[in-house]
């Protein structure tokens, strides 16, 4: 027995969903991503792009995009140059349609996703350790300390950083998260709401 789902209709569903089906039709007709070319994606990449989209600015607007994009989840599973949010809203609508795309996917194929390891536990859901703002320190080699003004990815380093000298100013270093460890914040920089002595490795230890 089907369950139904009956939906007060001033929810916004109708709304929501039209948007949803809209970018779907775009995916499909501008960007060529018909049913048959989503079925290739038998490992949750839809879904894994549609968690990226959704999770990436929630404090976006029409007014205040996103801007540059300096990070790229390392859950994304496609170029980075594919990955291109705007505003929070629009990105919702996006990852509304991929989770569409996926749904559709799986019931086309009768079964769920190809066998292989969890995306939790490999890692994939890990945020950026260290945010900008934040001050830190080599863990070897020479000393460095400095305040974190940007992030990197590449292959060979899914997560790294760009950051600044607090004795040269101007002068920026990059590193792995690895090579790297908390020390504070940067005096006068908000960075949401945690406190003066929070450590990414003891969120938890911070009073």
């Amino acid at each position: 027995m089907t369950e139904a789902v009956d939906h007060p209709k001033d929810t916004g569903m109708d709304d929501a969903v039209a948007a949803f089906a809209a970018e779907r039709r775009r995916q499909i007709e501008i960007e060529g991503w018909t049913p048959e070319h989503d079925d290739q994606y038998d490992g949750a990449e839809l879904a894994h792009a549609a968690s990226c989209y959704a999770l990436w600015c929630p404090n976006t607007t029409p007014e205040k995009p996103a801007g540059e994009v300096r990070f790229i989840p390392d859950l994304f599973p496609w170029r980075a140059d594919w990955f291109k949010p705007t505003h929070y809203l629009r990105d919702l609508e996006k990852a509304g349609a991929l989770l569409m795309a996926e749904w559709s996917r799986v019931k086309r194929s009768g079964k769920g996703l190809r066998p292989g390891p969890n995306p939790v536990e490999a890692g994939h859901y890990r945020s950026p350790k260290f945010r900008e703002g934040d001050r830190v320190r080599k863990l070897s080699g020479s000393s460095w300390h400095g305040v974190v003004v940007g992030h990197y990815s590449t292959k060979l380093t899914p997560i790294g950083y760009a950051v600044e000298s607090e004795l040269e100013p101007g002068s920026v270093q990059i590193y792995p998260e690895a090579a790297l460890e908390f020390v504070g914040q940067e005096t006068g920089v908000k960075n949401d709401g945690r406190p003066p002595n929070y450590d990414p490795a003891n969120p938890k230890g911070a009073e």
